[in-house]
């Protein structure tokens, strides 16, 4: 995709592929999509087309085509905290909206807290959350902390915006901040991590602090009041302020600032209430204070993870040996199934060791590729709350197809024994052929065979395991000794000529040993089909040094060589052999 004006490349890295149509149809149709990363309008946007095999083309056959972004709106709604006449400066918010639209990946949500009095409005950002999303149902949450500075009053606003692409923003308001008397923890939320009440029934228990008389000294706490715990559920959708308990998590008599032992009863316990695994919201209130309007404490948010004591994995199918490319599910099984939670996977091989895989709600689908060996691990996440280890009894193994990358010369002398060769594979077993001789076969992955009478054979290896079949073939030029009797010094005059090294991957270094000022002389190379395959003019001796002779371009072989003297003079003649073992 072009930029604004037509012109390539584009700010957009996007592509669609069409594989080639293997009929005589040559039309292919296109339909053509603006990547979701799209933004910016332009009146002149073009498409061009690139085939990635040969033959090589690239062109654009594209009208211009006008794009606009697309129209969205951003609605914030009410806050749960909002449901009651008292929303305390300081306290955390959850911001709940609805969005349409697209969104760049780098899109940011805010959420605003806007004081509507005066000419201009004050805005402050509250919370984000980084996400390109666009929430329908469930809407879209963004934790968020009232400031403990904002005045009180009753003509706020919330809404949300996006920063990439900035959308209309729908506000949800008024609604009243007071200041209130008691502060929280600190603002700090609260996590219990439970585990059942066989294995630790006394629950969790922990601390919280409040103080009193954040804002001023007005108020004052009578004689024998309490200080308690207040367990608030909440939803975003449906809208939902539910005082579910008082008390129950910790009560203290006091009149002045101080803390409060918090615990969290084992999930029997908390079941009979009706509470179980979740987040809520908490705060601190007082039974007896001199400004009714005041006895309630800033909110915080707890958290209470409820993991199974242990969990176990299974696998389907099971148990293997897998054929690469099937999918297989794991799944895990905690001896209590809790709502909300996710697992973390972790893999591992002898190759990267352990790594994690995924988190996911359970389970998982894992698409073996390739030979490996393989233990899965997985571990339960109850709301930040961490269960135990579990690992899958089956070491997966995947079976790949094999390995039939092949060595071997394909031209040999008839005196020669010559060594064939895939590599070996792990529970694979090999059937080897030559045709045009008897028949020869090898459990082994490697053939050493020397061959009867010259001629061309053809020499094959079937390689086959518990789930693939793979085949290699040589077709091998036998030649008789007459043609390989020349070896690599076997000089015709007093003149000494040698090539080294040799056998070699394709170069070669030649020197030709002679006294005194001698005409050029010229080396030509032959393939075993009589095909000169090189030509090149030497220099003269030894003391100019040797002469470089690459030969990396043709295949493995024997080749046969001769030096000559300008005046046609045979200097030396012999074979060379390129083998790429």
């Amino acid at each position: 995709m072009s930029d604004a004006n037509g012109n390539f490349p584009g700010p957009y890295a996007w592509y669609q592929v069409v594989a080639d149509s293997l009929s005589n149809d040559i039309t292919q149709y296109w339909y053509l999509q603006p990547p979701n990363s799209f933004s910016v309008p332009g009146h002149c946007y073009k498409f061009k087309v690139e085939r990635m095999s040969y033959p090589y083309l690239s062109f654009i056959d594209s009208v211009c085509f006008p794009f606009d972004t697309c129209g969205g709106t951003i609605t914030a709604l009410q806050p749960p905290a909002t449901y009651t006449d008292t929303v305390c400066a300081g306290s955390v918010i959850d911001i709940g909206f609805y969005s349409s639209g697209l969104y760049n990946p780098s899109n940011i949500y805010y959420a605003e807290l806007v004081d509507s009095v005066g000419n201009i409005a004050k805005i402050d950002t509250i919370g984000r959350l980084i996400s390109n999303a666009a929430y329908t149902y469930p809407p879209g949450d963004i934790v968020s902390t009232i400031p403990d500075t904002v005045p009180a009053g009753c003509h706020y606003y919330v809404r949300v915006v996006s920063s990439t692409p900035n959308r209309v923003p729908v506000m949800w308001g008024a609604f009243c901040i007071q200041h209130c008397d008691i502060l929280t923890n600190n603002q700090q939320a609260l996590q219990a991590c439970l585990e059942s009440c066989n294995k630790e029934p006394q629950g969790y228990t922990d601390t919280i602090s409040f103080k009193v008389h954040e804002f001023d000294a007005l108020a004052h706490y009578n004689r024998g009041n309490k200080f308690e715990v207040q367990l608030i559920q909440y939803t975003l959708s449906p809208l939902s302020f539910n005082i579910i308990n008082t008390g129950l998590l910790g009560v203290v008599v006091d009149t002045t600032t101080g803390k409060i032992v918090l615990h969290v009863p084992c999930p029997d316990t908390l079941n009979r209430y009706g509470i179980g695994p979740g987040v809520y919201y908490a705060r601190i209130i007082a039974d007896s204070s001199s400004f009714p309007d005041s006895a309630f404490g800033t909110l915080v948010h707890i958290s209470i993870g409820e993991p199974a004591d242990s969990i176990y994995l299974t696998m389907n199918p099971s148990p293997g040996p897998f054929c690469a490319g099937i999918t297989v599910q794991i799944t895990g099984h905690p001896n209590n199934s809790i709502q909300g939670s996710t697992y973390t996977w972790w893999e591992t091989d002898k190759i990267h060791g352990t790594i994690p895989i995924a988190v996911t709600t359970d389970p998982i689908a894992l698409d073996l590729q390739g030979a490996d060996t393989v233990i899965i691990t997985c571990q339960e996440n109850s709301l930040g709350c961490l269960g135990n280890k579990a690992t899958l009894p089956d070491t997966i193994i995947t079976i790949a197809p094999p390995n039939i990358a092949k060595t071997g010369p394909i031209t040999v002398c008839l005196s020669d024994t010559s060594v064939y060769s895939i590599p070996v594979n792990a529970n694979t077993s090999y059937t080897w052929k030559v045709y045009g001789e008897s028949y020869v076969t090898t459990l082994n992955n490697i053939l050493k065979i020397k061959f009867d009478t010259a001629g061309v054979y053809r020499i094959s290896v079937e390689a086959s395991n518990q789930c693939f079949i793979d085949s290699a073939e040589w077709v091998v030029n036998v030649l008789p000794d007459s043609l390989c009797t020349a070896s690599v010094n076997n000089i015709s005059n007093q003149r000494g000529v040698s090539i080294y090294p040799n056998p070699s991957s394709g170069l070669f270094t030649l020197v030709i040993a002679s006294e005194g000022k001698q005409s050029p002389n010229t080396i030509e190379i032959y393939n075993v089909l009589g095909e000169k395959v090189y030509n090149a003019i030497l220099k003269q001796s030894s003391g100019q040094g040797g002469n470089e002779i690459n030969l990396s371009a043709q295949p493995q072989g024997i080749y046969l060589y001769r030096v000559i003297s300008e005046t046609g003079e045979l200097i030396g003649e012999g074979k060379i052999i390129i083998s790429y073992k």
